[in-house]
């Protein structure tokens, strides 16, 4: 009877008002989990396309977080027009990066248009959240080391930035 009455209960709500409101950047690399829960932002710039300056013509979406053993990562994207929306977005275009700063050593990975690959499948990008799944094979700027990302996946709630 109990459980009847929570279904009725929950019924009349929007799904969206029953999940929690989580927001996360994770990840394996070397075959550990990464997550950077709650310590994290993401900022999108809609492209503008008024006015006369082509460099500003881009969305642009920018996803900075901690991990838990305080590592940095920076996921950047680009959209080949005003808007940003679902679909693969890959570093063979400029302006799509992974970028992480390594604790303790401060070693810099990344892959962008000159190192490593990055893929991001943009899921769903609605109601000012964006998902999204990713993986690629980032280089030390340190060694030229190769470390893999598999499993990657964020959702988060993004504003306009300023």
């Amino acid at each position: 009877m109990t459980a009847i009455t929570m279904l009725a209960a929950c019924k009349g709500k929007d799904l969206e008002e029953v999940e929690p409101k989580r927001r996360f950047i994770s990840f394996k690399m070397d075959g550990k989990v990464a997550l950077s829960e709650q310590s994290n932002r993401a900022y999108y710039t809609p492209g503008n396309i008024t006015d006369a300056d082509p460099d500003n013509d881009q969305a642009q979406i920018l996803i900075t977080g901690y991990t838990y053993t305080r590592d940095v990562i920076n996921i950047r994207l680009a959209a080949p027009g005003p808007t940003l929306a679902p679909g693969l977005y890959t570093n063979s275009i400029p302006g799509n990066l992974i970028a992480m700063e390594m604790h303790p050593d401060f070693e810099l990975l990344t892959a962008d248009e000159d190192y490593g690959n990055l893929a991001v499948q943009v899921l769903d990008m609605k109601d000012s959240v964006i998902s999204a799944s990713f993986s690629g094979a980032l280089v030390s700027m340190d060694d030229g080391s190769v470390r893999i990302i598999t499993d990657g996946y964020f959702k988060m709630k993004y504003q306009q930035a300023p």
